[in-house]
């Protein structure tokens, strides 16, 4: 059954940017040591990579922040397995999923995935929202292990904000890599290990769009100096993306 929050969600379309959010049930954390932190990364480029480029993101104890960009996915016929909360199908080391039957006209309006936005976004909203539930599927039953701990781990529905103009888009990469401070786990977002924002200043390959990011502030100087001016001005920060 949807929840009035569903549905009232925007939905995933191609080409467009958005900031995706979860946290933890309740009291309870998402990352406990370094190597949850890493596994997430891991498991949130296995799952998520195939349907949209990640941008930046954060991670702190009880919840994770994310830009997004949804990619141009295809809504015609293709081959795949139909992916499932209640059986993940992990996409493979090519980072392509695993290929099986054919989805067709009917399989899409069974599923009532045809509808008034037309077949792109909603078949697009689909294997979005359904990747994000099978990242979430898995990181919980590895958390749970390690835990001795059973249930669900992320509140639902995960959260998602449409950006929709140039200055929101500046706005939250800079709220998402404040917000450790923010939440008072250090008091530099500079020297934060689980965000992004060390990535982007480094020199080592990486699959963060990072000469992308610079043009967005347009140049790495200006980067730096506006997250800098940021940590002084949070709040006109934070009224972009309220939690």
């Amino acid at each position: 059954m949807h929840t009035k929050a569903q549905n009232t969600m925007p939905i995933f379309i191609e080409n467009q940017f958005y900031h995706v959010y979860n946290r933890a049930n309740g009291d309870d954390r998402l990352f406990y040591t370094d190597a949850n932190y890493l596994y997430f990364l891991e498991k949130l480029n296995s799952y998520i990579s195939a349907f949209v480029e990640i941008y930046t993101y954060c991670l702190i104890p009880n919840h994770f922040h994310l830009l997004v960009k949804v990619k141009d996915i295809t809504p015609t016929p293709v081959r795949f397995t139909e992916l499932s909360s209640s059986e993940e199908k992990e996409p493979n080391k090519s980072g392509e999923l695993h290929l099986s039957g054919l989805i067709s006209k009917s399989y899409l309006e069974e599923k009532k995935l045809i509808n008034l936005t037309g077949v792109a976004g909603s078949w697009c909203n689909h294997l979005i929202t359904q990747a994000f539930s099978n990242l979430f599927n898995c990181y919980a039953k590895s958390i749970n292990r390690q835990e001795n701990r059973s249930g669900s781990l992320f509140e639902r529905p995960f959260k998602r904000k449409l950006i929709d103009t140039e200055e929101y888009l500046k706005m939250i990469i800079i709220y998402i890599h404040l917000n450790p401070v923010h939440h008072q786990i250090t008091q530099s977002f500079e020297n934060y290990r689980w965000s992004s924002y060390q990535t982007l200043l480094g020199n080592k390959p990486t699959k963060l769009p990072r000469k992308t990011i610079y043009d967005i502030f347009e140049g790495r100087d200006r980067f730096i100096e506006d997250h800098r001016n940021a940590k002084i001005n949070y709040l006109e920060i934070a009224k972009y993306a309220l939690e």
